[in-house]
């Protein structure tokens, strides 16, 4: 009996931060577009373009895990009726979900860095070559970041 509150208490913090990250989100879209002047003449004005591209990617594949979170709330609760369609929507539901989570987590992340290397190359005025330079380390970074993530993932995993 004490597992089912606290599954729901889970549901609905994970569903509180959902959208506290798309709120988030819109707002650093809003407040980085509001904030860009076109006038002042910036160096590299790819990167904030690149920017606002990536944060609608983020937006957009979160609202789609959203979305799919409360498709499969309304299949849930028809659950008993058609034991067949909730299977079949739930095999979609984790696909759909999981890849919308990690486009909206990576379009974040790059997000945050191509700004932040906007920002920076707009103060030291960094060459195209520095840039790049920065936002293949990012990736890089990234990458190893994920792969130690999945690691200690089945390390903890793995104990139980």
């Amino acid at each position: 009996m004490t597992k089912i509150p606290f599954y729901i208490e889970l549901i609905k913090a994970q569903s509180k931060f959902d959208y506290f990250f798309l709120a988030v989100i819109i707002g650093l879209l809003s407040l980085s577009i509001q904030s860009y002047n076109i006038s002042e003449g910036y160096h590299s004005n790819y990167l904030v373009i690149g920017t606002w591209i990536l944060l609608l990617i983020s937006f957009f594949s979160g609202f789609l895990k959203e979305i799919s979170i409360i498709k499969f709330r309304q299949i849930d609760l028809q659950r008993k009726a058609n034991e067949e369609l909730a299977s079949k929507y739930l095999n979609t539901y984790n696909k759909v979900v999981n890849r919308s989570f990690k486009i909206q987590f990576t379009s974040f992340y790059f997000a945050i860095i191509f700004y932040g290397l906007f920002k920076v190359s707009n103060i030291y005025k960094f060459s195209y070559n520095s840039e790049i330079l920065v936002l293949v380390s990012a990736a890089v970074m990234g990458l190893v970041g994920k792969l130690a993530y999945r690691k200690m993932i089945s390390n903890i995993t793995s104990i139980d």
